[in-house]
């Protein structure tokens, strides 16, 4: 995965984390979810509580198409939040967007 200027991962609360990709279209950023996922499975971490052995992970992108004045960070959060429920909901170990 080639790096791009201004992106940004970071720990977002507890088990959460964040990557703010900006000028980054919704199906680049599913690729970029994707090829996240996949990294993370190849390493194959031991997890003995998780059904098939080891750490997975559940991806929610959120897309702002534009953004205008009235947008605040929540909007985005609100989004990548509703679509990390959807993921979890879908089985886990995959991406959604919202």
């Amino acid at each position: 995965m080639e790096s791009r200027q201004g992106d940004l991962a970071a720990r977002y609360g507890g088990e959460e984390i964040v990557v703010m990709l900006p000028n980054c279209d919704r199906k680049n950023a599913i690729a970029i979810a994707e090829t996240i996922l996949q990294k993370i499975r190849l390493l194959a971490i031991s997890h003995a509580a998780n059904p098939i052995g080891i750490v997975t992970v559940s991806a929610g992108v959120g897309v702002l198409q534009s953004v205008d004045q009235s947008d605040s960070p929540n909007k985005i959060i609100a989004k990548a939040d509703k679509a990390l429920y959807i993921a979890k909901s879908d089985g886990r170990n995959c991406v959604a967007a919202c």
